[in-house]
Order: C-alpha cells, then structure tokens, then sequence
C-alpha cells in the first residue's frame, strides 16, 4: 500500500538535503502552545484576525527564526510572533533521526482564543 502524503507542502531542512513527508517517519507535533496576547483595540471591536507565520522547528523541537507571512492586521503581528517563539514541538523525524522542519503555522485572534485545530499533529508545512 503506496502511504500518501498528508502535508504535501512539507519539507525538511536535513544537514545537506531534504526530505518530503512521505519519507519522514513523524511530522513536528505541538506539545505545548502559548496563547497570544489579543491587543486591546482589536479586542474591543471584537474582530476575529489571524496571523499566519513561517519558522522552523529544530531538532529539540524549539521555534527557530520566525517571520510573518501574511496577516489580516499587522497590529497582531508582533503578539503572534511573541507567542510563536514559547510554542514546543515533538521534532520531526527522518531515518529515525530529528530533523529540523519548517512549518507554517496561524494563529487565530478571537475574544475566546483557542488553540489551532491543528495541534492535534497537523501543523502546514510550507514549501
């Protein structure tokens, strides 16, 4: 049975090379996330924004060199990316080895802000 990819816009950054999702044994998973801080003019409107960001999760599973991809309002900007960085991850694996991988991630500003659906193991992998 040919196992299909479920993130086919995942990529690795291995030492050398990368690798694509259905030739990694464990895609990154979010063990702990850190709400953002909702500014208090956007709060006071009650407008639902997001943020999305790129970053890299490296081999301990940590955040690394976040950046901003597209947002819906850039005062949100700097909260996403301050929470981002507290986030850890199960490292993905390639080989049976951690590997670093770079991940794009949204964030969801509401009043009753919840996690990402998906952190269930299934953050977006960019290209």
């Amino acid at each position: 049975m040919k196992r299909r990819a479920l993130f086919p816009l995942a990529f690795v950054l291995s030492l050398g090379g990368c690798a694509v999702p259905a030739t990694m044994d464990r895609m990154p998973v979010a063990v702990r996330q850190v709400p953002p801080a909702y500014p208090f003019e956007a709060q006071r409107v009650g407008a639902v924004d997001f943020v999305q960001i790129e970053f890299v999760v490296d081999r301990d599973g940590n955040v690394v060199n976040p950046r901003v991809v597209r947002s819906s309002d850039r005062r949100l900007e700097p909260a996403a990316l301050a929470a981002i960085v507290k986030w850890k991850y199960r490292p993905g694996q390639h080989n049976g080895e951690p590997v670093n991988c770079k991940v794009i991630q949204q964030i969801d500003f509401s009043v009753d802000w919840q996690p990402p659906a998906n952190l269930g193991g299934r953050p977006r992998f960019a290209p």
